[in-house]
């Protein structure tokens, strides 16, 4: 059986809120681990609602994982790397010691990473359990504008779901029914979210990301999360690039009143939640 995660780092969401970004900065870093796959979703498949690691979802991962792996020459131990983790993915995630089998190969003083974006969904009861992963548990959470937020979202999910992703090609009725479904409204609970992930890591093991400032300025957060998890700086210039940047779509006046009907009301349910935790924001 695997042995105990000594140091786990999660970024617990949200979705569309520059998760990918801080994913695509701290990759090379040497002292955080990442698996082959930045979003893992086994927190969520064990001790949460959203359970996606189904045999088709995992078969689909492997083959892609495949077809990266034989387009390799050199070195062979990332190619053996690559086809490891894929044989260990497949299993099924019931398997004692899957989860730590993801970060097969990373060093003790290093953060094994897993960017997850359904973690912050967790209820409190499942974050407990999430808690006794590894030794040493912190995590992190990107909060955006609710309305930016999920307009990105809903864009997504549609080409995702390889349907037309122009949403004012949508009635105003199926546009609302569509952002308040399970499909995009519960990434925008970050209320929730925070004060779940908070009731179980408290101040110490807890920093809110504000993803604007992310983009803007990625040293102001960089640095203060380095700090956070007990590592050297990143090296040199980071440049401020959009990364995973969203499918165009035609916005209007009626689009954008949908958007700010269902999600405008959290603006400020969410500033004042970030004004009660300020001590832990970065950013």
């Amino acid at each position: 059986m695997a042995e105990k995660l000594k140091k786990l780092y999660l970024n617990a969401g949200q979705m569309k809120a520059g998760t990918t970004f801080l994913y695509s900065v701290l990759k090379s870093h040497r002292r955080i681990y990442f698996s082959p796959e930045k979003e893992i979703h086994y927190l969520s498949q064990q001790y949460g609602y959203f359970r996606i690691l189904s045999d088709f979802v995992r078969l689909r991962k492997a083959k892609s994982m495949t077809d990266i792996a034989n387009k390799l020459d050199r070195p062979i131990e990332h190619y053996q790397r690559i086809i490891n983790w894929t044989n260990n993915y497949l299993r099924p995630p019931e398997t004692p010691g899957w989860y730590e089998d993801m970060f097969q190969g990373h060093r003790d003083d290093q953060w094994c990473a897993d960017f997850s974006n359904l973690t912050c969904t967790i209820p409190p009861k499942g974050l407990a359990q999430v808690a006794e992963l590894a030794d040493d548990v912190r995590v992190t959470y990107c909060i955006r504008d609710s309305v930016s937020r999920a307009i990105s979202h809903a864009k997504f999910h549609l080409r995702f779901a390889g349907v037309d992703h122009d949403l004012a090609a949508m009635p105003a009725d199926k546009l609302k029914e569509l952002l308040l479904s399970d499909n995009i409204f519960p990434q925008s609970r970050s209320e929730d979210h925070i004060a779940a992930l908070h009731q179980v890591f408290g101040d110490k093991r807890l920093r809110i990301i504000r993803c604007e400032t992310l983009w803007s300025d990625p040293r102001a957060v960089l640095d203060p999360l380095c700090d956070f998890l007990e590592i050297p700086p990143v090296k040199g210039d980071i440049r401020s690039e959009a990364v995973n940047v969203g499918p165009s779509s035609t916005m209007n006046d009626d689009v954008r009143q949908v958007f700010e009907d269902v999600f405008g009301p959290l603006r400020e349910s969410n500033d004042a939640m970030l004004h009660r935790h300020r001590n832990i924001v970065i950013g």
